[in-house]
Formats: C-alpha cells, sequence, structure tokens
C-alpha cells in the first residue's frame, strides 16, 4: 500500500502532532517513514552602501543545519527503536512547500502526513500556509492532522 510516508516538520511541536499517525500508518503497512526539513535561505538586509545592495539571500549556516539534523536524527532514531523504519533528509530552498512537494515527486512518496499547523500556531477551521500550499500545489496524497484547539505559537527547534 504505502512505501515511503514523508512527514515535514518544522521543529515546532504542533507539526511533530503528525509523528504518531505517520507512525501506525508505518507499522501497519510496513512503510519508511521519512522525516524532512525545508532550510529557508534567509533575506538580510546590508547598508544601501554595501556593493551587494539592500538586500542579500543567504543560505543556512552549518550550525544551523546542524542543528537541523541533530533534531531529525533524534526523532527518527525513537521511531527505529520502536520497530518503523525511518530516516530524515533536509532541503535548502526560498519556499518550503515547493520543496517539500518536489521532494515528495523526486523521492516515490505515497503518502505524506503533515499537521495543519506548524510554528506559526493554529487559527480554528484555517490551514497553516504551508500546508495549504502543499495540498494545492500538487500533493497526490496527503493526511491532514488537525491541530488541537485552543493552541497558539509555539516555539521551534
Amino acid at each position: 500500500m504505502f512505501k515511503k510516508i514523508l512527514v515535514p516538520l518544522d521543529g515546532s511541536k504542533l507539526a511533530e502532532n503528525a509523528l504518531s499517525p505517520a507512525e501506525e500508518l508505518a507499522k501497519q503497512t510496513n512503510a519508511e517513514v521519512v522525516l524532512f526539513h525545508a532550510i529557508s535561505r534567509v533575506t538580510i538586509y546590508t547598508d544601501v552602501e554595501q556593493p551587494a545592495g539592500i538586500c542579500t539571500v543567504c543560505d543556512a549556516d552549518e550550525k544551523q543545519k546542524t542543528v537541523v539534523e541533530r533534531y531529525l536524527s533524534k526523532l527518527a532514531e525513537q521511531l527505529n527503536s520502536k520497530g518503523v523504519r525511518a530516516s530524515w533528509v533536509t532541503s535548502t530552498g526560498e519556499r518550503v512547500p515547493s520543496q517539500i512537494i518536489e521532494y515528495a515527486k523526486e523521492n516515490d512518496i505515497s503518502l505524506i502526513v503533515m499537521s495543519t499547523c506548524g510554528m506559526s500556531g493554529h487559527s480554528p477551521g484555517v490551514l497553516g500556509s504551508v500546508t495549504e500550499k502543499v495540498i494545492k500545489g500538487g500533493a497526490e496524497t496527503a493526511i491532514l492532522i488537525m491541530c488541537p484547539k485552543g493552541v497558539g505559537k509555539l516555539c521551534r527547534v
């Protein structure tokens, strides 16, 4: 049925709500869970007098990548200890939803399991912007995990 289940995570506890359902599905179908984190490029505003101009796009530094990799590795180890095949991957780009969709298409992902809200918090009855764009952008098969009511913003990794 499912071979690979992609779980996009942004480091927030809200996004991690998708882990338990993904784990259960993986156990039932013997699928691999792939934990995914999109590292966004950041726009840095510099002095207008700088040769680069007012706006420069920067990639995340190695320390930031290390923090994300340690986070994903820990979650993958927890799943593996429960008998679920789990791996993790990061991607760097400018638009998180596009990174999720492209990875899913290029890597034969059978299912995307994701929370309807993440680091930006929860608005009742509203999908988070990343979730909405993933669904509208071509995610063929996805399960959305609704955020608990009354949850606001939570800190990310």
